[in-house]
């Protein structure tokens, strides 16, 4: 039983990566580029998920969607679980790929500093108390 649970685990580690390879090539043989999406996830206290949320309509959306504009990144949203596990709050963000993704995240950060005072309550920090990050290649989808 050991070693064919050991045998399936070693399968499945040595397959994975192929199947993402092969989701590459089959995303650029569609002429679709590989872009990057970022996930960024939050356990919130859902009492307070709305603060969380107006904060970062006010504080973040707006230099996202400059930088959208200025073509730093392709997309960037919020969404919040309907009926899912404890990370209520998630970030994506879509870029070309993972160098433009680590760029934009510094300018924006730099961009949100700039128009926020530094005494300014953090509803994320202050209501969010576990946190995750998924970097992830698109492969095969529709237009």
């Amino acid at each position: 039983m050991f070693r064919k649970l050991l045998s399936l685990v070693v399968l499945a580690v040595f397959a994975l990566p192929l199947t993402a390879v092969a989701q590459e090539e089959e995303a650029e043989a569609e002429g679709l580029p590989n872009y990057t999406l970022v996930i960024s996830s939050w356990a919130c206290d859902i009492s307070h998920l709305g603060e969380v949320a107006e904060q970062y309509r006010d504080t973040v959306l707006p230099v996202y969607t400059e930088m959208v504009e200025e073509g730093l990144v392709l997309n960037w949203g919020t969404y919040f679980h309907d009926w899912a596990d404890e990370w209520n709050f998630n970030i994506y963000t879509v870029t070309t790929d993972k160098e433009a993704f680590f760029a934009a995240v510094t300018e924006a950060g730099s961009r949100i500093n700039a128009n926020t005072e530094d005494d300014a309550p953090n509803a994320l920090l202050d209501y969010c108390k576990s946190h995750k990050d998924g970097i992830y290649v698109l492969g095969p989808r529709t237009q």
